[in-house]
C-alpha cells in the first residue's frame, strides 16, 4: 500500500491538448513535470473537441474529458463547475492536491470538494483579472450589470470570497502577484512562479534569422517592429496595445509596425473585429 504522504495530483484546467494555445501549451508542459514528479497524475478538462478519447494517457498523466461536450468556452466554463464536482468526488481516492489552473470558475468546485474531502487546492491564474473580478466585466456588460453594484456585485463578490479558500497561489506574473494580495490572500499563501518553456524549441533568433525574416516580409532593416502573438481576446490586452501603437504612429516619422498574429477569441471577451478596425 502507498505511504498516505505520496503526493498525487488532479490537474483541472478547462482545455487541454489536443486543444491547442498558449495556456494549452502551458498545461502540457506542467503535466509533464507533475508526472516526472509525483506518484500519480490526473487530469480532468472539458470534452471540448467531440471526437476526442474521453479517457487516455498522455504525457504520464490519466487524462479525463468530462462533459460538457463542444460548444463554447464560455457556456462550457459554467457548466463544467458542476461536472467537475462530480469527478472530483468520483476520483477523490486518485489525488490529495487539487491544482487549478485558470480558477476564476472551476476553483468555485476545487474549493468545496477540497474542503469537504480534505485535499489542498493551489490555484494558478491564466490572466489578470481572476481574484479582482474584472475577468467578468465583459460579460456583466453585456447583462447590463456591473461589479460595483447591484446583483452583479453580489454575483462576483460571491464568486471571489470561494477563490480566496485555497491554500496557495502561484501566480505567474508579478502582477498577478499583486492583484492576489491585493485580494486580501495573505502573503504566505503566495508563491511566484513563471510561466516554463521548451528551450529546445524556443530560443532568441539570430541576426541572420531576423533579417532573413525582413526579406520575406519586405520590412525594412531599420524599421522599428513589434509583435502581438496570441488570441484576440480582451484580457490579452491587444486593444490597448492597438490603440497605443496607432498613436505612436500618428506621432512618428518613421512608421513603425505592428504585427499582430493570432485567431479571434470564441467567448465573451472576443475582440477580434475591434483590433480588425486598427488594420491599414
Amino acid at each position: 500500500m502507498r505511504d498516505k504522504n505520496h503526493v498525487k495530483v488532479c490537474y483541472l484546467v478547462e482545455s487541454f491538448y489536443p486543444v491547442l494555445g498558449g495556456g494549452e501549451t502551458s498545461s502540457m508542459l506542467t503535466t509533464q513535470h507533475f508526472s516526472k514528479d509525483a506518484d500519480e497524475v490526473v487530469v480532468l478538462t472539458r470534452h471540448t473537441i467531440v471526437d476526442t478519447k474521453k479517457h487516455e494517457r498522455l504525457f504520464g498523466a490519466r487524462v479525463i474529458r468530462i462533459p460538457p461536450s463542444g460548444g463554447t468556452a464560455e457556456k462550457g466554463r459554467w457548466l463544467m463547475v458542476i461536472t467537475a464536482m462530480w469527478w472530483l468526488v468520483k476520483e477523490r481516492k486518485n489525488y490529495n492536491i487539487i491544482f487549478v489552473d485558470g480558477f476564476r470558475a472551476l476553483g468555485i468546485s476545487a474549493v468545496l470538494i477540497g474542503k469537504i474531502f480534505g485535499k489542498r487546492t493551489v490555484f494558478k491564474a491564466q490572466c489578470m483579472g481572476e481574484l479582482s473580478g474584472a475577468f467578468f466585466d465583459q460579460k456583466l456588460r453585456k447583462l447590463k450589470l456591473s461589479r460595483d453594484r447591484g446583483i452583479g456585485k453580489l454575483i462576483v463578490n460571491t464568486i471571489i470570497s470561494f477563490l480566496k479558500r485555497a491554500d496557495a497561489y502561484c501566480p505567474q506574473t508579478t502582477d498577478i502577484q499583486k492583484e492576489t494580495l491585493d485580494a486580501g490572500v495573505p502573503q504566505e499563501k503566495v508563491h511566484i512562479i513563471p510561466n516554463s518553456y521548451d528551450i529546445s524549441r524556443f530560443a532568441p533568433a539570430s541576426a541572420q534569422e531576423k533579417s532573413v525574416l525582413r526579406q520575406n516580409f519586405a520590412i525594412s532593416e531599420d524599421r522599428v517592429v513589434g509583435v502581438f502573438t496570441g488570441r484576440l481576446v480582451s484580457y490579452k490586452g491587444p486593444e490597448i496595445l492597438a490603440r497605443a501603437w496607432a498613436e505612436i504612429v500618428s506621432k512618428s516619422d518613421v512608421q513603425p509596425l505592428l504585427l499582430i498574429v493570432g485567431p479571434d477569441g470564441t467567448e465573451a471577451s472576443d475582440c477580434g473585429p475591434v483590433i480588425r478596425r486598427f488594420i491599414n
